[in-house]
């Protein structure tokens, strides 16, 4: 993970609080994302679960946005060249409502 996080990520969504209706952007850091990682946070995902898309959506010299589908999540990626590799800067993400799906 530490490999295509920059340092500053700021990983957001936002998240609707049914007993006040409001909507609040919830933010994840660099650190947030390594402490889950280190936790085994999706670790034991099924094989069969285990179905990422990944769609490079448009890339300009040192720049590229990146959609990336999982089981469970949409995110968008904004991705930066840092030191000559690429890394994460910005994620927009949701999780899927596989409640309307079914």
């Amino acid at each position: 993970m530490s490999k295509v996080l920059h340092p500053e990520l700021v990983k957001r969504t936002i998240r609707n609080y049914e007993n006040t209706g409001n909507d609040v952007v919830n933010n994840l850091s660099y650190n947030t994302m390594m402490q889950y990682t280190i936790a085994g946070y999706g670790k034991h995902t099924p094989k069969d679960k285990q179905n990422d898309k990944i769609e490079l959506l448009d890339i300009c010299e040192n720049i590229a946005s990146i959609r990336v589908e999982s089981t469970d999540y949409v995110e968008y990626l904004q991705m930066v060249k840092y030191n000559g590799e690429w890394k994460a800067l910005n994620v927009l993400w949701e999780m899927k409502d596989w409640k309307k799906s079914k």
